[in-house]
């Protein structure tokens, strides 16, 4: 656990909070409730910046003068009980706001409450995003549930684009196909956090560039396949057609 104790500035980069602090023997987390960040002790303003790293829970308050994280994981793991995976806010419970933030290409595997998002960017939110300020900010080419969530303005994020081109009698079944679908969402497993072949294309290539939403936006993924399919049609000897093998 990082306590930020008097720190002006936090900036993490490269690097792995292991959600859960620790895995026992089956790999599952041995502090779940335990946050990587912790700045409830602390009053006085700071600027936190997260990027291309793996974290656990983050609980920062409100007066917190900007968190930002990009191309990276946030996850809270299952404590258990019934309790609820809690991943951004200011106390365990989810009931009180974190700080205002900037998100791009991040995924959220958990909740997130916070005061303002000042810009979320193709990004998933697989747990609730709630937002005290919405008349300010704005949340865009991202996935999250909107049946659960309270956001500022969005602008082509799923799975609202993909209900605006179908019919109003098939929304309800447009809204559970267009769901982010993981290979793995348990830390320490090689294919922790990638989406998986299944995942609809809306999230799979929906990101602003048209790479796929999340932390793996990165590797461009969907332009990387269709630029080896362009290549496998032109060279391939005739009467053979080309076929992919994903791994991890």
């Amino acid at each position: 656990m990082q306590l930020l104790g008097e720190l002006e500035r936090l900036d993490i980069r490269h690097c792995t909070f292991v959600p859960g602090i620790g895995l026992d023997a089956d790999g599952r987390a041995t502090s779940p409730s335990t946050p990587s960040l912790d700045g409830a002790a602390s009053n006085k303003p700071r600027t936190v910046t997260i990027s291309r790293s793996i974290i656990g829970p983050i609980r920062l308050p409100a007066d917190l003068q900007e968190l930002t994280i990009s191309d990276s994981i946030v996850d809270a793991p299952d404590p258990g009980g019934g309790a609820s995976r809690v991943a951004i806010a200011a106390n365990a419970a989810g009931t009180a706001a974190g700080p205002t933030a900037t998100l791009e290409r991040v995924t959220v595997l958990g909740a997130a409450r916070l005061r303002e998002l000042r810009l979320g960017s193709s990004s998933i939110f697989a747990g609730p995003l709630n937002c005290e300020r919405t008349q300010a900010g704005c949340v865009r080419y991202s996935w999250f549930d909107p049946a659960v969530s309270h956001t500022p303005r969005r602008f082509r994020c799923q799975p609202d684009l993909a209900r605006e081109s179908a019919p109003a009698s098939e929304e309800a079944a447009v809204r559970q196909r267009v769901r982010p679908s993981f290979t793995s969402t348990r830390y320490g497993e090689p294919a922790y956090a990638q989406l998986s072949i299944w995942c609809p294309s809306e999230i799979a290539a929906g990101a602003e560039d048209g790479s796929e939403m999340g932390a793996y936006s990165s590797l461009k993924q969907p332009q990387r396949e269709a630029n080896l399919r362009v290549r496998l049609e032109e060279y391939l000897p005739f009467g053979l057609e080309p076929g992919l093998v994903y791994v991890t």
